[in-house]
């Protein structure tokens, strides 16, 4: 028996991404603090994400949830 799973190999292709601030913003309507952003983001450096998404605030798209002429977004 070896001891690591065969399954579990480095790969240095493989990237994270970190959308906190994009998904969180879907529920508080992106009321963020700076202090809060910058600590997600402090924390995402800290970790080694590799990308961090911050979301749609200044997005031209009156409701990019839905709704609207465009078929995609409803």
């Amino acid at each position: 028996m070896t001891d690591k799973a065969p399954w579990i190999t480095y790969r240095p292709e493989l990237r994270v991404l970190d959308c906190t601030i994009r998904d969180g913003g879907l529920i508080n309507n992106s009321k963020f603090t700076d202090e809060q952003v910058k600590a997600v983001y402090h924390a995402c450096v800290a970790s080694g994400i590799d990308y961090m998404e911050i979301g749609y605030k200044n997005s031209i798209e009156p409701d990019f949830r839905g709704g609207g002429d465009d078929p995609l977004l409803s």
